[in-house]
């Protein structure tokens, strides 16, 4: 598959070669954080000190993602210390970008992992409201939901994500997955 297109994830500093790279090895084609199988803890710490300094040179919306994906990709729930700092990266993020939704998506699963379901509510909704065609924070929402006992909802955010893509898509399938355990 096609690596992501960088430039439409809708972040600044995309230009950041070193950061670039760093994408490509941890974005899905989709645009989604993975951790390779075959990469080691050793690398993958790398990559998030890398990350960490060459955010701290030189700010960009892009770099506080990559750092808040990066560190939400290996944290544990419960790990307060790995997951503050991701949810001060992806802060930052949105600072720099304040007409992200990925920006806004980011910061809302930090909030999430951080156990602050109400703040990641207003995050992702954030996100929807940002860009319409973006399915990650409709996961997310429905998660919440589901987790809350609110199956009403959960099943709403499922469709919604099921209206934005067609059959065979990867969104499209797990949503229609994920909603046909819940009827």
């Amino acid at each position: 598959a096609e690596p992501v297109e960088l430039t439409a994830l809708g972040l600044t500093g995309v230009g950041d070669s070193a950061a670039a790279e760093i994408a490509r090895r941890v974005l899905s084609p989709q645009g989604y954080f993975t951790r390779p199988a075959d990469m080691k803890d050793r690398e993958w710490k790398r990559i998030g000190e890398k990350l960490r300094e060459r955010l701290k040179e030189n700010p960009t919306a892009f770099k506080a993602w990559l750092v808040a994906g990066v560190l939400l990709t290996d944290a544990k729930w419960g790990d307060t210390a790995k997951l503050g700092e991701a949810v001060r990266a992806a802060q930052q993020a949105v600072d720099l970008a304040p007409d992200s939704a990925r920006a806004y998506c980011m910061l809302g699963i930090a909030y999430y992992f951080y156990k602050m379901p109400a703040r990641a509510v207003n995050q992702l909704n954030k996100a929807v409201e940002l860009d319409k065609s973006f399915a990650a924070p409709h996961f997310v929402l429905a998660d919440i939901y589901a987790r809350q006992k609110d199956y009403t909802r959960a099943k709403a955010e499922y469709r919604a994500i099921m209206q934005l893509g067609n059959p065979g898509e990867v969104e499209y399938e797990a949503a229609a997955q994920k909603l046909a355990l819940l009827e």
